[in-house]
C-alpha cells in the first residue's frame, strides 16, 4: 500500500511542478524580455510595473554599495597620498604611482556616483509610474523596462571577453 501511495504522490508533485515551472521561470527574469504592451491585461501591466519598481530599488541598493566602496577606496588613496607627500625618503616614481592610484580612485568614485544617480532617477520614475493610472502605466511601461535594463547592466556588468592576441607571422 505504501508503494501505491508514494507513486501517486510522486505523480501529484510532478503534475504541480510541470504546472508551475513556466510561471517560476518567467518570474525570475522580467528584465530579459517584455511582451507587447497592447497584448497585456490591466493587471499584468500593473504587475510588470510593480516588478520593475522592485528591481529598480534592488539595483539602486547595489549601486549605492558600489558607490560607498568606491568612496572608501578614494579616501584610502588620499590618505596614502598625503602620507607619501610628507615622507621625504620616497622616490619620485613611487609618488607618481600613488598619484596615479588616487586619480583612478577619484575617477571610479565619480563613475559610481553617476551610476547611483541614474539608478535613483529610474527608481523615482518607476515609483511615479507604479502609482499612476493604468493608461499611463501602459504608455510608460516600455520606457521603464528599457531604463531598468540599463540599470541592470550597470549593477551586473558582464565580464569582458578575453582579447585574443594576434600572432605575428
Amino acid at each position: 500500500m505504501n508503494d501505491c501511495f508514494s507513486s501517486s504522490s510522486r505523480f501529484i508533485w510532478l503534475f504541480f511542478a510541470l504546472l508551475l515551472a513556466p510561471q517560476l521561470v518567467s518570474a525570475q527574469s522580467p528584465v530579459d524580455s517584455l511582451p507587447p504592451v497592447d497584448s497585456l491585461s490591466d493587471w499584468q501591466v500593473n504587475d510588470y510595473t510593480q516588478q520593475f519598481a522592485a528591481l529598480a530599488e534592488s539595483y539602486r541598493q547595489i549601486l549605492q554599495e558600489k558607490s560607498t566602496a568606491a568612496s572608501a577606496r578614494r579616501v584610502t588613496a588620499e590618505e596614502q597620498w598625503n602620507t607619501a607627500k610628507v615622507d621625504s625618503t620616497l622616490a619620485k616614481p613611487a609618488l607618481d604611482s600613488i598619484a596615479t592610484l588616487l586619480k583612478i580612485a577619484k575617477s571610479e568614485e565619480k563613475t559610481a556616483l553617476r551610476q547611483q544617480n541614474q539608478a535613483i532617477k529610474t527608481l523615482e520614475s518607476a515609483g511615479k509610474l507604479a502609482g499612476a493610472d493604468n493608461v499611463t502605466q501602459r504608455k510608460g511601461l516600455r520606457k521603464l523596462w528599457k531604463e531598468v535594463q540599463q540599470i541592470d547592466a550597470l549593477a551586473h556588468p558582464v565580464a569582458a571577453a578575453p582579447k585574443t592576441e594576434e600572432v605575428a607571422t
